[in-house]
């Protein structure tokens, strides 16, 4: 464990015009996006740690803590239903030991990959206008959740010391472990707690944003965000393997943030824009910078190189506007120089059913599938999440060597712009459409039309998705254009190289 860590006072625009002022306790929400409910919990002081005499564990030494504002807490834990329902991707898929049920509880999600899936819901329901600018979703620090899971007690348990009143109130190895019903349950079923979150104690461990520290923080909004790469705090237990000491208030565990559990989940809150977000997630792209060098125009086929060497009969080089038709073989037109920092605009037409995108800061100029970090645009329609009709637009695609050189499925990933609260209809197929790609360091930004569609860190997703970190850690490269599928056409292609302040 670290020797030292930092804490941070959570809030940083508290408004004098909150839009959820006047809220009371009880009072619920259910605006976004998801549409699962979130009750109001106002802030307060409350001894935080345990309540015996003598602590079970040093660590849970009693501290006072006061929380000074008012946040949104989801009324129980995020379930499978409403983790696919912004991801698509199912991290419990692969793994046996769950019970497939759109209301039981989602878990096997690593805490990045949490934290991932808040700040895309953030995106989505602000654009949406269902939550201001300056509040977001986010995992609850550790004050925060014993905070509501004491709900106003000072007791062992959220409704008193008995731990024979635990099935009440709790999934736990007594009551699915020793039963025969070894996963994660229904979540909302049993008996919440004062403040009517349910499942407070047991199903799965609730991940927190904080750093394990000890002794306990205390003091005003304390939340331990220093080093970032240490065990996270997960709270509540879980139903397998563990006894009532662990599903006590003030137990904690600790997990590290790349591993996947089939007892860890998570709970939303809703809370005021925090220094959480401006020490890593949820960074608003870097504007620290200034050209380096002039405006370079690559609407000039003798500008790009095509591999592989036959299909260069497929791209036509004509005036402002490169021309790309496939039969359904891969082929790229890459520049002759590297690039760094940029600003990249042009605009794309792509039939329906075309298939097309911007490879970034390429390994080497090649023509596979493998190691590719893409800003995708199709014609093609997404069928990954039930119900939606999307074009892919202004996503990513990433791939590393383990993918199949000829195979655009297998070991990939995929990040969808409309996962991110881009619109339906922002990228039209047999029409031009205005792009910009802003990659500044380790930030990038995807506009379309002027609507900005697609935005991350790269360091946090090299955190998130490790075994991509060799192409996202590439901090220049050539830029290639992809011709796959149809006929797709770049024109007025125009980069702006840039260097950080």
């Amino acid at each position: 464990l670290p020797a030292k860590a930092a804490t941070l006072s959570t809030p940083l625009n508290l408004r004098a015009n909150d839009p959820f002022a006047g809220k009371k306790l009880g009072d619920t929400w259910a605006k976004g996006a998801l549409g699962t409910q979130f009750l109001w919990i106002a802030g307060g002081r409350y001894r935080m740690g345990s309540t015996l005499a003598v602590p079970d564990e040093e660590d849970e030494r009693p501290v006072d803590v006061e929380l000074t504002y008012g946040l949104w807490v989801q009324k129980h834990e995020l379930t499978q239903g409403e983790w696919r329902q912004i991801v698509g991707l199912m991290p419990w898929a692969p793994f046996a030991d769950k019970r497939n049920n759109d209301r039981n509880a989602a878990t096997h999600m690593t805490w990045d990959e949490a934290v991932d899936y808040c700040q895309r819901l953030t995106d989505r329901d602000r654009r949406a206008g269902s939550i201001p600018i300056d509040w977001e979703y986010r995992l609850p620090t550790e004050a925060e959740w014993e905070y509501f899971c004491r709900a106003g007690t000072h007791a062992v348990y959220c409704y008193g010391d008995n731990a024979e009143e635990l099935a009440k109130y709790a999934w736990w190895k007594a009551n699915t472990q020793d039963v025969g019903e070894g996963y994660a349950h229904e979540v909302g079923k049993l008996l919440p707690n004062a403040w009517g979150l349910h499942d407070v104690h047991g199903n799965v461990f609730e991940y927190c944003y904080d750093s394990y520290l000890s002794p306990l923080p205390g003091g005003r909004d304390p939340v331990v965000a220093d080093p970032p790469i240490a065990g996270k705090v997960c709270r509540g237990g879980g139903w397998a393997y563990y006894g009532t000491d662990s599903l006590e208030c003030s137990d904690r565990a600790i997990l590290a943030r790349n591993v996947r559990r089939n007892r860890h989940g998570i709970r939303l809150v809703v809370a005021p824009v925090s220094a959480i977000s401006a020490a890593g997630y949820g960074r608003s792209p870097s504007n620290n910078t200034h050209p380096s060098s002039p405006v370079e125009d690559l609407s000039d086929g003798k500008r790009w190189t095509v591999l592989p060497d036959d299909r260069r009969t497929g791209w036509q080089m004509s005036g402002s506007t490169i021309t790309a038709v496939s039969d359904g073989r891969l082929s790229y037109a890459w520049t002759k120089q590297s690039y760094e920092n940029f600003e990249l605009t042009m605009e794309v037409n792509c039939a329906d059913g075309g298939n097309a995108g911007v490879v970034l800061r390429a390994l080497q100029p090649h023509a596979t599938f493998q190691n590719v970090f893409e800003v995708h645009f199709g014609g093609g329609r997404d069928s990954m999440l039930p119900g939606t009709d999307h074009p892919s637009c202004g996503g990513l695609y990433l791939s590393d060597e383990q993918q199949p050189p000829n195979d655009p499925g297998g070991d990939r990933e995929w990040m969808h712009s409309h996962d991110f609260g881009a619109d339906a209809s922002a990228f039209q197929t047999n029409a031009w459409t205005a792009v910009k790609i802003r990659l500044v360091g380790q930030e990038l930004a995807v506009e379309i039309n002027g609507q900005q569609v697609f935005w991350r860190n790269l360091e946090d997703m090299m955190t998130a998705y490790p075994h991509f970190s060799g192409v996202l850690a590439q901090r220049s490269g050539p830029i290639g254009l992809q011709s796959f599928l149809g006929k797709v056409q770049y024109r007025n292609l125009r980069i702006q190289p840039l260097r950080l302040n």
